[in-house]
């Protein structure tokens, strides 16, 4: 299977040239099976921060790479290495010009699936054309093939979904999330309380008005809330974001890749990570109606709030697990961890986010213990970025 691009591949006879090279053009360099890899471009995407790369600057690290104490790499540590190959290491063979040599496509390893080029993403009997909006192409695919993008991972800086405007409605910047959602259940709760609905026995505890007002009955509604959604996070997450099989033909491609599948495909890109405010508008609402048959009046409003509450937290988390730097043996150093290993080693389990509550509940629980997983790599996660 060719690519579809010639390459220029600078030729280094030696460590030293790769250490010189690097250190005159302040650009960090790693070397891997003979090749030359420059790194520079990713430290900023790098989820567990560049800082963990840069110990490894203009050195070998094909030891390290496969070292099941130190690092255990994934399937896909080669693929996202490969998209960043600028050189060969000289072997002492005779080699091509000793500046420059042709290489046939991004990749020079027959083992990296799919195959990524500046144009398209090749798959065995199929590719995807970069050039274009991916969505309107994975529509078109039969669900197998879909699950086939959606399960293999790739680094694909600024990757576009759509054509024309809808593009610019597709990223979401972290911050939007309580930008957004903060003032919302705020106002939720301050319109609970102070509502002028007529007061039912059990909302006399619920409102300041009343000489039986309690603060605590009113965390304990926000509380309930925040359980529901815990709850949700784990059904959605299970039973819909990885329905996968089950997926319903062009129009269920759409809405899993929208809501859960670009995730799984691109789990670097910043930008679609956390759920747009818009697409989520709707879906407070319908839940919001939920609680109301079961609820009256306040504390359908306070519950609505904690549920919210949990949707903020679940995304932030999210996104930090994906991007921050947590301590490790700490609360969300395993969780970071955790979740890491259900996108690269098994995600048919690990499907708690924010808590694996509802995993040892459903018995869903990712055992890390059978992963091999070192102090050295839940410090530094380059299992994920150096390179997954």
């Amino acid at each position: 299977m060719g690519n579809t691009f010639k390459l220029k591949m600078k030729v280094f006879q030696n460590g030293e040239e790769v250490v010189a090279y690097g250190k005159v053009n302040s650009r960090t360099l790693v070397v891997y099976h003979q090749k030359v890899f420059d790194v520079t471009d990713f430290l900023e995407h790098h989820p567990g921060g560049g800082d963990v790369i840069l110990p490894y600057a203009n050195q070998n690290i094909s030891s390290v790479f496969h070292d099941p104490d130190s690092h255990s790499h994934s399937s896909n540590a080669a693929k996202m290495l490969a998209k960043h190959q600028i050189g060969v290491l000289s072997t002492g063979e005779t080699t091509p010009d000793r500046d420059t040599k042709e290489s046939d496509g991004v990749s020079t390893s027959d083992n990296e699936y799919p195959r990524i080029s500046e144009s398209k993403i090749q798959y065995q009997d199929f590719s995807l054309d970069l050039r274009k909006g991916v969505v309107w192409q994975l529509v078109h695919l039969t669900v197998p093939r879909y699950l086939e993008v959606v399960h293999n991972p790739v680094y694909v800086p600024n990757l576009r979904l759509f054509d024309g405007f809808m593009e610019a409605f597709s990223r979401t910047k972290w911050w939007v999330i309580p930008l957004v959602w903060v003032p919302t259940i705020i106002g939720f709760v301050i319109y609970g309380l102070q509502g002028n609905a007529p007061i039912t026995a059990i909302e006399r505890y619920l409102r300041p008005s009343s000489p039986q007002f309690s603060v605590l009955a009113v965390l304990l509604c926000l509380l309930v809330g925040l359980f529901f959604w815990t709850k949700l996070e784990y059904v959605k997450h299970r039973y819909l974001f990885h329905m996968d099989e089950k997926i319903p033909g062009s129009l269920g491609i759409f809405i899993h890749f929208i809501l859960h599948g670009i995730h799984h495909f691109v789990p670097l890109d910043r930008d679609r990570l956390v759920f747009p405010p818009a697409a989520a508008i709707p879906f407070a609402t319908l839940y919001h109606y939920f609680f109301s048959l079961f609820f009256p009046f306040t504390i359908k409003w306070l519950v609505t709030a904690g549920f919210l509450a949990g949707y903020i937290l679940y995304d932030l988390i999210h996104y930090y697990l994906h991007h921050g730097v947590p301590t490790p043996d700490s609360y969300f150093g395993d969780l970071k961890t955790y979740h890491l290993k259900h996108h690269y080693k098994n995600p048919r389990r690990g499907f708690g986010v924010s808590n694996k509550l509802w995993d040892y509940v459903y018995g869903t629980v990712l055992e890390l213990s059978l992963i091999h997983i070192s102090e050295p790599t839940r410090q530094a996660e380059i299992s994920y970025a150096v390179f997954c």
